[in-house]
């Protein structure tokens, strides 16, 4: 059973989302709550990106079924397999709320929680659920650094308002509001091809009611020369973030929220990047003309 990097789940993953684990991924259940752990992320209260190290974990004592039997016993394996089990349902109930407490290198006084609730299904066959229900500081502090330049690179090329739905849609899904944050999302994608077509409206020759009341997969084949190759590449993002708001459930919807994050991070980035280059290029040209004087 495929479970995400510990520091991964630690830090990107949002309150109440569950993931799935059974008996076979016993070593990351226990890592999760006793390996030592050294994190890097930003810290609110120094203002920069730290390294913050894992505490003792003072229930540690006991929590280790592996440790409880000798695996060399002669036994007969269903017999083992039997031990196995009930070890492994002990330490499910010996530990349905888990707490990660850590420290920042710079000041120990920072203090990082992490805690996480597992969901008991009392048989081995069935998987169990874990997911993290609290945590400070919240994941919109953690994620600040990144927050802030997204709001500002997002409001050179869309709207002030526009740009707040991104730290709106990252906090709803940090809040375990998955519809919600698609909400959000979708706004931002809405909002860039809206942008693009006012941009370029006199060569496209075609008027706001008319392109308004085009269906959004027309509208991107009618931007295609204007709009990031990778959105008209990957244009169904839209058709996922709208079922996600009819059709999904708030779980389905945390489950993908990352994923469709990045894509619509790519795509914001490949905007970003064109506009700087024709700074960049208008600059140029600009100086080239005068140097091109000079010599004449």
């Amino acid at each position: 059973m495929k479970l995400p990097d510990i520091e991964y789940f630690l830090l990107r993953i949002g309150l109440y989302e569950e993931l799935s684990f059974d008996i076979d991924s016993y070593d990351w259940i226990n890592d999760l709550k006793n390996k030592r752990l050294n994190i890097d992320a930003y810290c609110p209260e120094c203002g920069e990106i730290s390294t913050f190290n894992s505490s003792t974990n003072s229930s540690r004592a006991g929590s280790d079924f592996s440790d409880q039997f000798n695996p060399n016993m002669n036994l007969e394996e269903s017999t083992l397999e039997k031990i196995v089990h009930k070890k492994y349902n002990d330490f499910i109930d010996n530990n349905k709320i888990i707490e990660r407490k850590f420290k920042c290198a710079r000041n120990e006084t920072h203090i990082m929680f992490f805690y996480f609730m597992i969901k008991d299904e009392r048989h081995v066959e069935e998987e169990n659920k874990i997911l993290k229900i609290g945590q400070y500081p919240s994941m919109v502090d953690l994620n600040k650094i990144e927050l802030k330049k997204y709001k500002k690179q997002l409001a050179k090329i869309l709207t002030e308002e526009l740009a707040s739905e991104y730290n709106k849609a990252v906090m709803l899904h940090t809040h375990g509001y998955g519809v919600a944050s698609f909400v959000h999302l979708r706004r931002i994608f809405e909002g860039l091809i809206e942008k693009t077509f006012l941009e370029k409206i006199d060569d496209i020759g075609l008027d706001k009611e008319t392109f308004y009341k085009k269906r959004m997969d027309k509208k991107i084949d009618l931007l295609k020369e204007y709009i990031p190759d990778f959105l008209g590449e990957n244009s169904y993002i839209y058709s996922i973030l709208s079922k996600g708001i009819h059709e999904l459930d708030e779980k389905e919807c945390l489950e993908i929220f990352d994923i469709l994050k990045t894509g619509i991070e790519i795509i914001l980035e490949e905007k970003i990047e064109k506009i700087n280059k024709e700074k960049r290029k208008k600059f140029i040209e600009k100086e080239l003309n005068k140097v091109n004087s000079n010599l004449s």
